[in-house]
């Protein structure tokens, strides 16, 4: 576009300086002298034509071969989501940038990666300090897990039945330990818990306090066990419960050199609730109170026990 306002300019400016000879008449060897420039300009004028025929020429070759280089790539039918269409897009543009260029484009301009849905992973998030994400974030204790604990409990309310009356007998605090086997999930649990727990007989309430007394109660007990969990964190939470089983019991004191004893395996039920706290994945602290009631005997009425147990165990 330049050369061709340049050879106009030209030809104007010779029309020009032909029209001032014509009008002031001057002599003939002004008009040869013009004659001579004349030529000049029309080698000039035909220099410069053929310069922009050249480059014309080479331009239009330059554009064929560029649009022969730059490759069609036809849209998908089969994009069944944004990930694809995305990444269908990206790899376009790619293409066309090292079809411009005139050169291959050796390592990408863009690197798409694999970004489907199946292989997408949820970014990460910082909130209050604490870094979780999409997998990380997930609620600790979830899985398959065994706790053993020991604890101590302080029994209520036996009383032995006797031909002369019911007379209520004195326990001393005593001691209990077990074994927990269940499933964990974010709000429920279900387990079996094998238990077992001793204590002494202090005395008898016969009114004297001269009469020589002593004994123990022990037993062993399973439960079937299920509740639920109130999560307060990830780490941490609450859980309440109750469970059904039976307890093999054993009581038996001896009374002024007497011996008096019962043994049977009994109905028991529990009421529990603890805290949990899971400070790895696989590894779980417990702090539980357990009410137990076993049921009566023939010699010795129902009783109460309050247990506070502590339990270290591992999740699957």
């Amino acid at each position: 576009m330049h050369l061709n306002r340049l050879c106009q300019a030209v030809s104007l400016l010779f029309i020009f300086i032909c029209f001032l000879g014509s009008v002031r008449g001057e002599p003939n060897q002004r008009d040869s002298k013009y004659a001579d420039l004349h030529e000049e300009f029309d080698e000039i004028r035909a220099t410069l034509l053929r310069l922009r025929a050249e480059l014309s020429d080479e331009n239009v070759e330059v554009e064929k071969t560029v649009a022969a280089e730059i490759p069609v790539v036809a849209k998908p039918s089969g994009l069944s989501n944004e990930f694809d269409v995305l990444r269908h897009d990206l790899e376009k543009i790619q293409l066309q940038l090292s079809g411009n260029t005139g050169r291959k484009i050796s390592k990408p301009v863009i690197e798409v990666q694999d970004i489907s849905q199946d292989n997408f992973i949820p970014p990460t998030y910082q909130i209050r300090g604490t870094t979780i994400s999409g997998r990380d974030g997930a609620q600790r204790g979830v899985g398959f897990y065994i706790l053993p604990f020991i604890g101590v409990h302080s029994p209520k309310n036996l009383e032995w039945r006797s031909v002369g009356g019911d007379f209520q007998i004195e326990e001393e605090s005593g001691f209990s330990s077990g074994l927990r086997l269940g499933y964990g999930q974010k709000y429920f649990f279900a387990d079996f818990q094998l238990s077992y727990f001793y204590n002494e007989l202090e005395n008898v309430d016969l009114g004297s306090t001269s009469i020589s007394f002593s004994g123990k109660a022990e037993g062993i007990g399973g439960h079937l066990s299920a509740g639920f969990n109130i999560p307060f964190s990830r780490s941490f939470n609450l859980a309440l419960g109750a469970g059904l089983g039976g307890t093999h019991q054993d009581i038996t004191f001896k009374l002024m050199g007497i011996p008096v004893r019962e043994e049977d395996f009994l109905f028991s039920y529990q009421l529990f609730t603890g805290l949990e706290f899971y400070p790895t994945d696989h590894l779980r602290f417990g702090l539980r109170y357990r009410w137990l009631r076993v049921e009566d005997m023939d010699l010795f009425t129902d009783r109460d026990l309050h247990l506070a147990e502590l339990a270290l165990g591992y999740v699957f």
